[in-house]
């Protein structure tokens, strides 16, 4: 059996990362992986508002807005810009849509009917 020697950290490729970058690279990393997340919203909000909230699953919102709720929280208990900036827009948004399905809940439900009578 042959044995392969691996790098110990802090030599060789990748193995040590200047203190400057290290304080901001998982910053910049939240940074853009919250732009990202929290445009991912913006579409659905966006068809919801226009064409109402029947395919759209209350129990699912209902459990995003819970975790986005958590998520802002342990954003501040960390003191992390990323995670608060993020997740309480996420939250905003993922409540706008929750607020729809709530407000639209029994014409959903009207609908959702009369379509399985046709």
């Amino acid at each position: 059996m042959r044995r392969v020697a691996l790098p110990l950290p802090g030599s060789g490729i990748g193995g040590h990362v200047p203190q400057q970058i290290a304080e901001y690279l998982p910053n910049a990393i939240g940074f853009v992986a919250g732009i990202l997340s929290t445009t991912s919203f913006a579409p659905q909000v966006f068809k919801a508002w226009r064409e109402g909230t029947q395919s759209i699953s209350l129990h699912m919102y209902m459990i995003t807005v819970t975790s986005f709720a958590l998520w802002t929280t342990y954003g501040l208990l960390l003191k992390s810009a990323p995670l608060v900036i993020f997740n309480a827009l996420s939250l905003l948004m993922s409540g706008t849509i929750l607020v729809l399905k709530a407000r639209n809940f029994r014409h959903d439900k009207r609908a959702s009917q009369a379509a399985a009578r046709n």
